[in-house]
């Protein structure tokens, strides 16, 4: 039973630590924090607070009338962001399409 246990921790550890090196913002999350973002991957409103944590610009991000896709990010400065992609299958999605869309804005 204890090596099962220890097993499931470092196969746990391994996933949070592949996350992070995949988006390197994910390093100031606590490990809480991440494993219930990567559990609720799939509801991007769910995503808002670990959102507005790895990007301190983002003030909220609104969805379209299913609540299922982000239609537009409100920024600190008063810009808003459409969204072009609608593809959000995983939180690692969710991030990169955050970065390229603040990325785009401050390039305008």
């Amino acid at each position: 039973m204890m090596l099962m246990q220890a097993a499931m921790l470092q196969s746990l550890g391994s996933i949070l630590e592949n996350t992070r090196s995949q988006f390197p913002r994910l390093y100031f999350v606590s490990d809480e924090e991440l494993i219930e973002a990567l559990a609720s991957a799939q509801n991007a409103r769910r995503l808002l607070p670990l959102t507005r944590r790895c990007f301190p610009g983002i003030m909220d991000v609104l969805f379209d009338l299913s609540n299922s896709h982000p239609q537009t990010v409100a920024t600190r400065w008063s810009s808003a962001v459409n969204c072009k992609s609608l593809i959000f299958l995983c939180l690692e999605a969710f991030c990169i399409w955050v970065c390229r869309s603040v990325s785009e804005s401050m390039s305008e």
